[in-house]
């Protein structure tokens, strides 16, 4: 499900959108060649810039990671940007610390302390990985749906 990367399919929607770069990057306020290194892959894209896309789009960032192949939205709700408010009640739900997450994870404790309140962005892979974990979309985690479950 993953064969079709971030990557290509920022470039899909904007293609079938008939956008150029340079209209995107208005959207975001940002320049052309900021948005350019997106989808080149060259710059990893922050959480709040993959939300607006979803939201731009009507998609879910579960589709623009790659995780499911569905491109209708599931139903959601507007989170506040910047703040993970799931992150932690799913971990205390699955009885781990955030050392044990960390490792995990492959991140030093501290690290993953920082994004799980909000002191730092989680980057796109980090929420990938975190749904793996507990077996919920990117969507949940970012509190933009209540449905745990991936749109497949």
């Amino acid at each position: 499900m993953r064969e079709k990367t971030l990557i290509s399919r920022l470039r899909d929607l904007r293609e079938d959108a008939d956008l150029t770069q340079t209209q995107v990057a208005a959207v975001l306020h940002m320049s052309q060649t900021g948005y350019s290194k997106y989808e080149t892959g060259e710059n990893d894209i922050p959480t709040q810039v993959l939300i607006r896309l979803a939201r731009f789009y009507g998609t879910s960032t579960d589709y623009l990671l790659g995780l499911t192949d569905r491109r209708d939205p599931l139903e959601r709700k507007e989170a506040p940007v910047n703040q993970y408010p799931r992150i932690r009640d799913l971990r205390e739900d699955a009885d781990l610390t955030q050392a044990q997450v960390g490792e995990r994870l492959g991140l030093s404790q501290r690290t993953y302390a920082y994004y799980e309140s909000g002191q730092r962005m989680v980057p796109p892979e980090v929420l990938c990985a975190l749904g793996d974990l507990y077996g919920v979309s990117v969507d949940y985690l970012l509190g933009r749906t209540d449905r745990r479950e991936m749109n497949r």
